[in-house]
């Protein structure tokens, strides 16, 4: 074995044996360097661009058929075609024209499902369960210039002083 392996030896010990002081001592160095870590970051993204590019195709590429089959599994619990609930328009599920799309609004601000609804319908397969927590969060279902007008939150406030403006 040479200098090299075991260096690295007991490096990966001495790693194992204190965790939980390793790990202290990253966070202190990350606080103290967090300016230099991210300038670090930002060059290498910049120099290895292209990588990154490939990288992220490659991975767009390999999951594309995994998500469309979850997302198709919700297809007739959710309806294929509708209307938007504010102006009317039709609107169809899992289309890939935006403006074509439904779009799933939070209507309270506080469901199980806080982040966007389409990237949760796309990494969970249809279950009665996953049913029970969709119907929970009671979406409205809306084009995509309804989504965007309507905010989540202060919406009552925001909807009477639309109200109170179209008045004058």
């Amino acid at each position: 074995m040479n200098k090299k392996e075991r260096k690295a030896l007991y490096d990966l010990e001495y790693r194992k044996k204190n965790r939980e002081r390793k790990a202290q001592t990253d966070r202190k160095y990350a606080i103290e360097n967090r300016v230099k870590i991210a300038m670090y970051h930002k060059k290498h993204y910049r120099d290895n661009i292209e990588r990154y590019r490939k990288n992220i195709k490659a991975w767009k590429e390999k999951n594309k058929q995994h998500y469309l089959k979850l997302l198709g599994s919700w297809e007739g619990f959710i309806p294929k075609e509708t209307t938007c609930q504010v102006c009317g328009k039709t609107i169809y599920f899992n289309v890939r024209n935006h403006n074509l799309a439904i779009h799933f609004d939070h209507r309270r601000g506080n469901e199980v499902i806080m982040g966007s609804p389409a990237l949760w319908l796309r990494g969970n397969r249809r279950t009665p369960e996953k049913e029970v927590i969709w119907k929970s969060c009671d979406f409205g279902m809306l084009c995509q210039n309804c989504n965007r007008m309507i905010p989540t939150n202060n919406r009552k406030e925001f909807l009477l002083k639309a109200l109170e403006y179209i008045k004058l």
